[in-house]
């Protein structure tokens, strides 16, 4: 792919300098010559300092396209090239206007000024002046325009994520679709122990379970070990265990708590507020199914956990495109492997293929393609300790 786009870029830049030669000549070489009363006219560029503005424009223009065609698409100085050819854009295509005005009047004349035009006489040079300033310089202009997304638009290796070693490019698909304006950290923590956590009972979507203290200590640990993380948001699933959560960590943060329904635990139906054991009596079939086979479960015409999924990838779009570049998230457990997984582009079936604790936390790198790279997973050091991470 990079070295598709490399050959696309010196064919660009090619034709850029071959049309920029090719209008220089075609101007330098328009010149005509006519009688008008009784007087020799001879009409050539060099009349009129606009044409010459022209000239040197193009000749700057072409000798820029050849030193580049020696520059390497992976050199340190490419964020410079881009500038440059918007520079250059700039200047070609205010000399381009300024000949037009000009060339329009020569055409044409001016009734108001009393000009008259000239071409009647001077046809054969205002001919070549038109071929220079419209069919040439449009053909080098869309060389300069078509070319700027591949250098501009490129995302940067992430070096910086990781150790120089390589990119993910690829390594995962992207869960946005679009470019980002930047590459993004997000740290994913699930919410502290809860109430029916405490309690064994199945949990799901429902708001009556609430932050133990156990679990409010839990969420003061993860916000020291936080500490000194720069963080642009915080996104947090509106149900209490995770709210409350979320307020423990954000506490002396500036930025508003965002809630996303997005971030919310998976819908359980009939088993919500159920104890394990009793749901394991009661609806055999059905806990067995939510316990070992979590993709294929069942109930009120829905599967809870396909659809997670789905929610998982729309929390990721409203979390990735948001303006800023590392994230904090608390949420839950369920939807919290849907975000894992979804990342990693793992199916419904491995729902089970990851755990995290209560206060775990966990992190991703996304490139700017929205491709992301898991960086640690269910970090809880600072349960046991006074552990603080640094990045």
């Amino acid at each position: 792919m990079a070295k598709t786009k490399r050959i696309i870029t010196i064919l660009l830049r090619l034709l850029a300098l071959g049309a920029c030669i090719s209008a220089t000549v075609v101007m330098i070489t328009s010149h005509d010559s006519a009688d008008v009363l009784n007087m020799k006219f001879s009409a050539k560029y060099t009349n009129t300092p606009t044409f010459k503005y022209y000239v040197i424009a193009e000749a700057i223009a072409a000798g820029y396209s050849l030193i580049v065609l020696f520059l390497s698409s992976k050199s340190l100085c490419w964020r410079l090239i881009v500038i440059s050819d918007v520079v250059m854009a700039m200047l070609l295509t205010s000399s381009i206007s300024a000949a037009l005005a000009i060339a329009q009047v020569g055409k044409k004349g001016n009734t108001h000024a009393g000009w008259l035009p000239v071409c009647d006489q001077v046809p054969k040079f205002c001919d070549h002046v038109t071929g220079a300033l419209v069919s040439v310089p449009r053909i080098r202009c869309s060389s300069y325009s078509a070319e700027q997304p591949i250098v501009a638009d490129k995302p940067q290796n992430d070096h910086s994520l990781t150790g120089t070693a390589y990119d993910f490019e690829r390594a995962t698909t992207s869960l946005t679709g679009q470019y980002l304006l930047n590459s993004k950290k997000v740290t994913i923590v699930r919410h502290g122990l809860s109430s029916w956590n405490e309690e064994g009972r199945i949990q799901g979507s429902s708001n009556s379970s609430v932050l133990t203290e156990a679990g409010v200590k839990q969420a003061e640990r993860c916000r020291q070990a936080l500490a000194n993380m720069h963080f642009d948001q915080c996104f947090a699933s509106p149900i209490s265990r995770a709210k409350t959560t979320a307020e423990v960590l954000w506490q002396g943060r500036e930025e508003p708590l965002v809630f996303l329904d997005s971030l919310k635990e998976a819908h359980l139906f009939f088993l919500e507020g159920m104890k394990n054991v009793d749901a394991r009596v009661i609806y055999p079939k059905e806990y067995v199914t939510w316990r070992e086979d979590p993709a294929n479960f069942y109930v009120n015409g829905v599967y809870p956990t396909r659809r997670l999924w789905a929610t998982a990838r729309e929390a990721w779009r409203e979390i990735l495109l948001t303006p800023g570049e590392h994230f904090l998230v608390v949420t839950h457990k369920s939807i919290l492997r849907a975000l894992i997984c979804t990342a990693l582009g793992l199916p419904p079936e491995r729902f089970r293929a990851i755990d995290v604790n209560n206060g775990g936390i966990s992190t991703f790198s996304f490139n700017k393609r929205g491709e992301a790279m898991l960086q640690s997973l269910n970090m809880t050091a600072h349960m046991y300790s006074d552990h603080v991470y640094l990045s």
